[in-house]
């Protein structure tokens, strides 16, 4: 029993002594999951800073129609283009 241990451990020890920190393309994978762990942090910052963009031209559009309320027809349509365009032009 004391050696189907003994080599049980023996085992043990020299796995992880192959898949130790200093073996190559280990270090090659743990630096592949830090990059897309980046990128992934990167992605979900670009994807945050476009949803509060299209939040605030939700609530620009959302005040233009406030803006324009009362106008029926084509001087809605026409008030509506105006505001759009304000609020897409750059500056």
């Amino acid at each position: 029993m004391d050696k189907k241990l003994l080599i049980v451990c023996l085992v043990v020890c020299l796995s992880l002594q192959a898949f130790s920190l200093s073996n190559p393309s280990l270090k090659s994978i743990l630096k592949q999951m830090e990059k897309r762990e980046e990128m992934a942090n990167m992605l979900e910052n670009e994807m945050y800073l476009k949803a509060l963009i299209a939040k605030e031209l939700m609530e620009k559009r959302g005040a233009c129609q406030d803006n324009c309320e009362g106008k029926e027809g084509i001087q809605f349509v026409i008030c509506m283009n105006t505001c759009n365009r304000e609020i897409n032009s750059p500056g």
